[in-house]
């Protein structure tokens, strides 16, 4: 059985977290993209810990604090459409969508 790529829109929140961890427990499932508003340093720590290729933030003033958290880990994504190219870039199969209102259409 092959391994499932997810990525997670809004990971940082209660939804993504949750998600995350039922991830972590599942030998078929692997985290490909995280993305979430502004809350840097948990997007931060939950690459280091999922093994995500990519990260999106949309708040531009936090990508250079993420940066450089980050290091050389997976590439980042800034910017009002960096959930959308989250989604182009890493191509996963599953997609969860756990962002709040309108943010999430």
């Amino acid at each position: 059985m092959s391994t499932k790529r997810i990525a997670i829109l809004g990971s940082t929140g209660s939804i993504g977290r949750q998600a995350l961890e039922v991830i972590a427990a599942q030998d078929d499932l692997s985290v490909c993209g995280l993305a979430a508003g502004g809350n840097w340093q948990q997007l931060a720590q939950q690459a280091a810990t999922s093994g995500a290729e990519c990260v999106a933030i949309a708040d531009h003033t936090a990508a250079d604090d993420l940066t450089a958290a980050l290091g050389d880990g997976p590439d980042l994504i800034t910017g009002p459409d960096a959930m959308t190219d989250l989604v182009r870039r890493c191509r996963p199969d599953i997609l969860l969508v756990a962002v709040v209102g309108a943010a999430g259409l």
